[in-house]
């Protein structure tokens, strides 16, 4: 039964040097790119260091005592301008001594 698991393609990847690196590649393929001028969801909700379905409700509007966050919609996909989620946050910071706390 061992024998069979060691044979698996993706079992002998990871035993292997270079099935690491591969692995490695993957990874960084994968990574949000962080330079970017536009994120999309997923990125802006990292970048805020929240949900995305938190980052869904303060773009509707339905998080009470938070600024609404511009986004664009291409389709199904939203999109946030880097400048526009940093201005957004400063909003938020200066906010922040108005609004009643935790």
């Amino acid at each position: 039964m061992s024998e069979k698991v060691a044979d698996l393609p993706w079992r002998r990847a990871e035993e292997t040097s270079a099935g690491c690196e591969a692995h490695d590649a993957v990874v960084h393929m994968n990574a949000p790119d962080t330079t970017s001028r536009v994120l999309n969801l997923a990125e802006a909700a990292g970048f805020v260091r929240c949900s995305r379905s938190h980052l869904c409700n303060i773009v509707k509007g339905k998080v009470p005592g938070v600024p609404k966050l511009a986004s664009v919609r291409i389709g199904r996909r939203v999109l946030f301008r880097r400048e526009t989620l940093e201005q957004w946050l400063r909003e938020v910071e200066s906010t922040a001594f108005t609004r009643k706390a935790c």
